[in-house]
């Protein structure tokens, strides 16, 4: 079955042409593989409930909405991706530090399944910042020769999967697994049942 994922791209990003193409083209590329649905409005007009999607994708910083959708997924199962294109750089920190948006940004930041960055300068700095030490680093082909949208699809993909992976595991807490392997038991020795009793 389809990965059912959302790009979410606050409006104030998706007015930045480069951001645009990254995220509209990246969608498409994805679509033979996932059903990509691509928000980029501050929610309005597509269901930004987390469970509709198996992952959610935040594209940009500084969005309310964006922090919002990841509160409502802090408290569901469904994991989210951040990449900052940038926006965590130190002078865009500290333009935003007296802010309550800060303190969301760095929530939205910490408790992010991962945080997707495009390049060596952004990865050594939002290292430095250490809000989140889960990092990939992918290239984005809009800025760079060195990686096509298909690779970078492709490489999302496997950080999807990585993720859906890692949160699925984390959510097996020892009692459901030691259930687990009653219940497997059970399925291969109708003894194991009387055993227990």
């Amino acid at each position: 079955s389809h990965l059912r994922i959302l790009f979410y791209v606050p409006t104030q990003t998706d007015a930045i042409g480069i951001h645009h193409e990254l995220t509209t083209r990246l969608a498409a590329c994805l679509s033979g593989e996932a059903d990509v649905t691509l928000a980029t409005t501050d929610g309005k007009k597509v269901s930004t409930t987390p469970s509709d999607y198996d992952i959610i994708h935040i594209f940009g910083c500084w969005s309310n909405s964006a922090c919002q959708l990841a509160g409502k997924t802090h408290t569901g199962l469904t994991p989210y991706i951040l990449t900052p294109l940038g926006m965590l750089q130190p002078w865009e920190n500290e333009r935003h530090r007296k802010t309550l948006l800060f303190k969301w940004q760095h929530t939205l930041t910490t408790r992010a399944a991962a945080v997707q960055v495009c390049g060596q300068l952004e990865q050594s700095t939002f290292q430095k910042l250490d809000w989140n030490p889960r990092v990939a680093l992918i290239k984005n082909p809009v800025l760079t020769s060195l990686a096509t949208f298909d690779e970078t699809a492709t490489q999302l993909l496997q950080l999807y999967r990585k993720v859906l992976d890692t949160n699925a595991r984390i959510l097996l807490t020892s009692e459901t697994r030691e259930l687990l392997g009653k219940l497997l038991q059970i399925g291969i020795d109708n003894a194991a049942l009387e055993n227990d009793e």
